[in-house]
């Protein structure tokens, strides 16, 4: 039930012409605090004691650094995550560009062509940060994040039927950030029903992955 409020609170708050009425100064002071609050490692070990029976959920760890990469953006961050406490089950290696665009923070993603061979890079962002922009596939604007802040937390969303897939469903994406946490869940949905026809964890229903940064 609780996955199911945050849910609708989140479409809610993207919605509403309140949650765009801000001026570029105050989006680009929050974007500086997501940017502090954003790095660093987190798991979902919590969440794997508390869950039920039916343990949709698997341990993941995800690690987040900040880069230097003035070819793509002002302000980037390196994410490198994987399952089941194994380093060699990679799930996502991405590169977030942060800006300041249509009323609230704008995530883009771009990915590296060669993602295998940064495995472990979080270690030593050295080797991403002498990537240059040709060694990258830069996604579609469609599939963009748009993240505003509520309270002491951040919620983003891609806009709702934007990011199409090649078998026609759209990919239903959305980010809870807060201090000490990260929230995802990631799914994909049909067109004319909205009902749900993948998710990133099967299973998961409303639920996110819900990690918790590490000290």
């Amino acid at each position: 039930m609780a996955n199911k409020v945050w849910a609708a609170l989140l479409v809610c708050l993207l919605c509403s012409p309140a949650s765009v009425a801000q001026t570029k100064p105050e989006l680009q002071a929050q974007l500086t605090q997501l940017m502090q609050m954003l790095p660093g490692d987190y798991d979902n070990a919590a969440q794997l004691k508390r869950q039920g029976s039916d343990k949709p959920f698997y341990p993941v760890r995800t690690m987040i650094r900040p880069v230097a990469m003035p070819e793509i953006g002002a302000h980037v961050l390196y994410l490198e995550e994987y399952r089941d406490n194994d380093p060699a089950k990679i799930t996502r290696i991405r590169l977030y560009k942060f800006t300041v665009d249509d009323g609230a923070i704008r995530l883009h993603l771009v990915n590296p062509l060669k993602p295998d061979t940064l495995v472990g890079a979080h270690k030593d962002i050295s080797k991403i940060e002498a990537m240059k922009l040709s060694d990258m596939r830069v996604d579609r604007d469609l599939c963009d994040v748009f993240i505003r802040k509520q309270g002491q937390e951040f919620h983003g969303a891609m806009k709702e039927h934007s990011c199409d897939r090649p078998d026609k469903t759209w990919v239903d994406y959305q980010l809870i950030v807060g201090p000490g946490k990260h929230w995802v869940r990631n799914r994909a949905r049909l067109p004319d029903t909205n009902t749900v026809a993948w998710e990133f964890v099967p299973g998961a229903g409303e639920g996110f992955i819900e990690q918790s940064k590490l000290p």
